[in-house]
């Protein structure tokens, strides 16, 4: 896919599902988009990321989210059994762009001082920072 049809899918998408954050791959395409994508947001929603190690590996350095119950899905949704039989069938499947995806993200949050991704009552995801307690 180009990266003029991929950033038109990447807005189409970012603004049907209200999305907070986007990550962006630092590669070739990446790092354009990134650039494309950046001169638009208001929001501060794209990051890039330097992915390391295999796919296998990063899903791993993740897993304990995912053990702990701590990762949540919607109860239903057009893509949800199609998600869900990519992670079971992970690394063996066909696919695996949405198991990467999934890693990178929680990985991704997982590195953010006292950050947690909280949900709007319009239904948008926010990226909120834990306040600290002043000392006494």
């Amino acid at each position: 896919m180009n990266t003029l049809l991929l950033r038109r899918r990447i807005l189409k998408v970012v603004d049907r599902h209200r999305t907070g954050r986007v990550l962006l791959e630092r590669a070739d395409s990446g790092r354009n988009l990134y650039s494309d994508l950046r001169e638009l947001d208001t929001l501060g929603r794209y990051r890039t990321v330097n992915p390391k190690g295999s796919k296998e590996d990063r899903l791993s350095a993740c897993s304990a989210s995912i053990e702990e119950r701590r990762v949540y899905l919607p109860e239903s949704a057009e893509w949800l059994q199609a998600f869900l039989s990519e992670i079971a069938g992970f690394p063996n499947a066909r696919y695996d762009d949405q198991v990467d995806s999934l890693s990178q993200f929680l990985n991704h949050m997982r590195r953010q001082p006292k950050g947690r991704l909280k949900i709007t009552a319009e239904g948008r995801p926010k990226f909120e920072r834990k306040r600290l307690r002043p000392r006494t």
